[in-house]
């Protein structure tokens, strides 16, 4: 059986709300006091020094979502937006393609073999944000897919989807691949 990889109209979603955050010109009277960087910082500028510590999963994220609400979040990295610092956070109880059974999916590093109306339920779109509250840039090097992260920011509704706006965040894992596979760059 082939698997194909599916996009997921989820990350074209986050898009148009990144997109739209960026040009609504939404945000904080004082960035310092929110923990947001000041506008044009680098994404890379939001890698936090050290683990923020106690964190909720992506699904109580999910389910206690309050407008506003300041959160520390922690999950798996799923698909990085190219050209945004912008990627999903999979709740880690949701089993990826390598870890676990094999379904057979060539593409250990993703959720292939779980059905997108199912994963949606366990994901939160994530992005860096300015003080602002412009997105910014590339993540770069800083994560790949499957890392384990603890994201600190803001929750915020829109349209009925759930996002994360980041003021930091700290990868607290990067696991490894069997061998002979590697993570797309």
């Amino acid at each position: 059986m082939i698997h194909r990889r599916r996009r997921f109209p989820f990350l074209t979603l986050l898009a148009l709300v990144v997109g739209a955050g960026a040009l609504s010109g939404c945000g904080d009277a004082n960035p310092a006091a929110s923990g947001a960087l000041a506008p044009g910082a680098a994404a890379s500028s939001f890698l936090l020094a050290a683990d923020p510590g106690a964190a909720v999963g992506v699904d109580e994220a999910r389910a206690k979502a309050a407008p506003d609400a300041e959160v520390v979040v922690v999950g798996r990295v799923r698909e990085i937006t190219k050209g945004l610092a912008a990627f999903t956070l999979v709740d880690l109880g949701q089993t990826y393609c390598g870890q676990g059974a094999d379904c057979g999916c060539p593409t250990p590093w993703d959720y292939c073999c779980i059905p997108d109306t199912e994963l949606a339920k366990h994901m939160v779109g994530v992005s860096a944000r300015d003080g602002a509250d412009a997105a910014l840039g590339d993540v770069g090097r800083d994560l790949r897919n499957l890392d384990v992260v603890v994201v600190r920011g803001r929750l915020v509704q829109e349209k009925g989807e759930v996002f994360l706006h980041a003021t930091g965040w700290f990868r607290r894992e990067r696991p490894t691949l069997p061998d002979g596979l590697d993570f797309p760059r």
